[in-house]
């Protein structure tokens, strides 16, 4: 009887260190994924930055092909979708580019920019996101990006991740067409009724100057955060006002 006590008790005593050594080892599993987890994100998202460049770049180049074959102003319009649209419930900080052009009613001055025909607006992939940088192509250094600045739920729109690239009709960068800043349609489908993607924007000049980052990120750091992000990983990309073309670079 005592010799199958002792043998029961040396068998619980065995599986009990078992299973000390089973949780010893699930702790080392979790805390080396712990480890690895940035470089498994940085593996799932690695080529996102240069497929939201090559999108943009190729949604310039389209807008820049159409100024020149009809004459008339067309551009490439970056905004954050505004969450509070009528079917944008689940596109929060999501950026999305569209080709516009341009429409003057004979007699005016100036006219306004809308959604082009034939087009539609593509999300910016990846949580990357673009900004304008005339600022610092201009300066030199990056400015500090405050919350407003990136997304202002307040007028659902931000003035750094809003901006518009405009060419002419000899395919010409331009920050002024017809010597005016940029003014949207409001009522047009882009900020208006059931389609609406964007809040309208404020009128603006066109830029000659963007940057691309991670959006996601940007949007969980504080305004000095942006701007140490923008000094170590934003990409600056200069339009070159007179072929139009986007030249990347990292700023050094």
């Amino acid at each position: 009887m005592n010799s199958r006590r002792q043998h029961r008790r040396r068998a619980l005593q065995t599986a009990a260190f078992t299973l000390v050594e089973l949780m010893v080892v699930m702790a080392i599993i979790v805390f080396a994924l712990f480890l690895t987890l940035p470089s498994i994100i940085d593996l799932m998202t690695a080529g996102a930055d240069m497929a939201s460049f090559d999108l943009l770049a190729a949604q310039i180049d389209s807008a820049r092909t159409r100024a020149v074959e009809t004459g008339n102003f067309y551009g490439v319009h970056v905004q954050i979708a505004d969450s509070t649209g009528p079917r944008n419930t689940n596109i929060e900080q999501q950026q999305y580019a569209c080709i516009v052009s341009y429409t003057k009613e004979v007699g005016d001055e100036t006219g306004t920019f809308s959604k082009a025909g034939g087009y539609r607006p593509i999300r910016i992939p990846g949580g990357w996101g673009f900004g304008e940088a005339d600022r610092f192509r201009t300066a030199g250094v990056w400015d500090t990006i405050e919350d407003e600045e990136l997304y202002d739920s307040g007028t659902n729109y931000g003035d750094f991740t809003t901006f518009t690239v405009v060419y002419d009709a000899a395919g010409q960068a331009v920050a002024r067409p017809d010597d005016a800043p940029i003014e949207f349609d409001a009522g047009g489908v882009l900020f208006d009724g059931d389609e609406r993607l964007w809040a309208a924007p404020p009128i603006k000049e066109g830029v000659l100057a963007i940057t691309i980052f991670d959006l996601t990120r940007m949007f969980l750091l504080d305004a000095d955060g942006r701007q140490d992000h923008l000094k170590r990983n934003g990409q600056y990309m200069l339009i070159h006002h007179q072929t139009g073309l986007v030249y990347p670079r990292r700023p050094q």
